[in-house]
């Protein structure tokens, strides 16, 4: 298969995740990895041609980190691809829209497919409607200060398309320099990490 469908879950939720296999098995034109975090010995395995485990905090606080050893991941074990969607396991599938988007994507070169939003104001996560939310999803407080929106372009939503050659931008080297540089707490949104590094390198 060209395409790799990534079903982005965790322990907690697996049997949601199965459920989303079950749906998509046979009926996309696509193969299909259920992904979570677990304590192994290396940086990912494979078990069965079905789970990416990789060796990350499985947690909601480190969705960033996850994010980041999938891309990895993915670059490694299958430099033969054209690219992946990365769905959350709790989405209802629209099978033939998926099949028609693999489509295109096989036939034009389409790094990037998904939502992007511009932030025109920095979002604080002390008060109102986002505070609630992290309480909600139980996120320890000192995550607080890494949840807000700040004023930037950031790719949101349940599920969206990366090319192979996308993937190549979230490497080691490239994530370390930006780490070193003023936007570092920034990038706990992993879908501001996306947004930024595929702005960057266009």
């Amino acid at each position: 298969m060209k395409i790799l469908f990534i079903i982005y879950s965790c322990k907690k939720y697996l049997r949601d995740a199965e459920l989303l296999y079950s749906i998509l098995e046979n009926k996309i034109n696509a193969k299909i990895l259920i992904t979570y975090g677990d304590n192994i010995e290396i940086n990912y395995k494979i078990i069965d041609d079905k789970y990416l485990i990789l060796n990350v905090n499985d947690n909601y606080e480190y969705l960033n980190e996850k994010s980041l050893a999938l891309f990895n991941a993915i670059y490694l074990s299958y430099p033969d691809i054209t690219g992946i969607f990365k769905c959350d396991d709790d989405i209802i599938p629209n099978i033939e829209y998926i099949n028609n988007y693999i489509n295109e994507i096989l036939k034009k070169n389409v790094n990037y497919g998904g939502k992007c939003i511009n932030v025109e104001r920095r979002v604080s996560p002390e008060k109102g409607l986002l505070k609630e939310y992290l309480i909600k999803k139980k996120i320890n407080e000192k995550f607080f200060k890494f949840a807000y929106k700040p004023i930037c372009r950031f790719c949101p939503g349940p599920i969206y398309y990366l090319s192979l050659n996308a993937l190549k931008f979230f490497q080691k080297n490239d994530i370390e320099k930006i780490r070193s540089e003023e936007h570092t707490s920034e990038l706990q949104s992993r879908q501001y990490l996306v947004c930024r590094l595929l702005l960057e390198k266009k």
